[in-house]
């Protein structure tokens, strides 16, 4: 009887445990028969920080930040723009340096209040050649900074930028471009992008002892910065050190995909008649960005020294296509030429330079020189005193019309084709 009492008392207890975990099951079960359940954990959703992806693109893993800002936005940029400007900004700047150029143009337009969005779609504008609408947009963007009370040092670069770029056709900007990057490093002295505009602006305007120290001192705060020491071998370069070249070449093994340091290196092997080899580079920076004039001039100036007629004029034919006003096209080719002692050549490509673009000063310096050394006295320094009072802040000009204030000291003797000045 006891045993039959035991019995039953233990079934009504595991019937009651089993109803117990049948209740605690229900919410669970409830889900289960949810067709919308997933019964799958939860992934957490993928970031990208602006530090991650600045590291992406020191090191030239252009792709890769590509396709991890479309994964993280979803292939759009709705919600993301006021919280994070910056990395916006960054995958739209390396847009611009793969050639998606309209890709860029969208999403710096998305970023109407944001200044160094302003700046690069105004520098997209430029580049096409539509100049007068570009410094339209610039001249609003340094206006609407100046109503700011505080700007960061990467606003003060893009300020910077926006003033220099300026400067292309009227000087009085070059100044206003310095004042703005030394804001920039008043603001953040480890400013690197700041540091590499200025070193930059000075070694344009043949300033290269500043400007290498400029550089130094980028790296100095970045010892494996690309884009400084691309900075340096062009500083090196000026002052016709050898080593250049390696210099440039440590900047590749940084980052492979530097498309300007590419084209510098194919400068420096068509200086040395190494024809195949600047060719090759110029095609590598082409390969990463499609749509780089400088590096469709460079390969064109190649393709000019190695007579190669018919591919010289498909890649003249590929800038002006893109920009019809790129008088770097024919300053290059008229550098080219001159390095090469094709003096003739260099002339006539400097003036087509300023054909493009009659305020090109760097044309009309190239054409002046050219023509001082083709004995064209007169007309050289009338190309010179032109360049300079276009450009009054280009040392190598200043110096050169110095030099021929001396020439009235001298007489010029012919003997057959030859003018001596003695």
């Amino acid at each position: 009887m006891v045993r039959k009492q035991f019995t039953c008392s233990l079934r009504i207890f595991r019937s009651l445990c089993m109803l117990l975990c049948l209740l605690a099951a229900m919410p669970a079960l409830a889900q289960l028969l949810d067709p919308s359940f997933d019964p799958l954990p939860a992934q957490p959703a993928p970031t990208l920080t602006l530090s991650e992806a600045e590291a992406l693109v020191a090191v030239g893993q252009y792709q890769e930040l590509l396709e991890q800002f479309r994964a993280v936005t979803d292939g759009t940029v709705a919600g993301t723009v006021a919280a994070a400007p910056e990395l916006i900004q960054l995958y739209a700047d390396v847009l611009h340096l793969t050639g998606r150029l309209s890709e860029a143009e969208r999403l710096y337009s998305e970023l109407p209040d944001y200044l160094p969005a302003r700046y690069g779609l105004s520098w997209l504008t430029w580049n096409r050649g539509d100049t007068q609408t570009a410094q339209t947009s610039l001249t609003a963007l340094l206006d609407d900074a100046s109503k700011r009370s505080t700007l960061n040092a990467i606003e003060w670069t893009a300020l910077g930028n926006a003033a220099r770029l300026l400067g292309a056709h009227d000087p009085q900007w070059f100044t206003v471009a310095v004042d703005y990057y030394e804001a920039a490093l008043t603001q953040d002295a480890n400013a690197v992008p700041a540091r590499l505009a200025l070193g930059e602006l000075l070694l344009e305007k043949y300033n290269n002892q500043e400007a290498q120290s400029v550089f130094q001192e980028a790296l100095q705060r970045d010892p494996l910065n690309a884009q400084a020491l691309l900075g340096l071998a062009r500083s090196q370069h000026f002052d016709y050190a050898p080593e250049a070249q390696e210099t440039v070449q440590r900047s590749l093994e940084i980052n492979p995909n530097l498309v300007a340091a590419r084209v510098f290196l194919a400068q420096l092997y068509l200086e040395s008649e190494q024809y195949d080899s600047a060719i090759n580079e110029a095609n590598q920076a082409l390969r990463i960005n499609p749509l780089s004039l400088p590096a469709l001039s460079l390969r064109a100036a190649a393709y000019f020294l190695s007579d190669e007629e018919s591919r010289f004029e498909a890649d003249v034919q590929a800038v002006l296509a893109h920009n019809p006003r790129y008088a770097e096209l024919y300053n290059t080719l008229a550098e080219i030429a001159a390095r090469n002692r094709l003096y003739q050549e260099a002339a006539g490509f400097a003036r087509q330079a300023i054909e493009l673009d009659p305020l090109s000063w760097r044309g009309h310096g190239l054409l002046g020189l050219n023509q001082l050394r083709l004995g064209q006295i007169e007309q050289g320094i009338a190309s010179l005193e032109r360049a300079f009072e276009g450009d009054p802040y280009n040392v190598w000009i200043k110096n050169t019309l110095d030099l021929t204030d001396s020439f009235a000291d001298y007489q010029l003797t012919a003997d057959g084709p030859f003018i001596f000045m003695l």
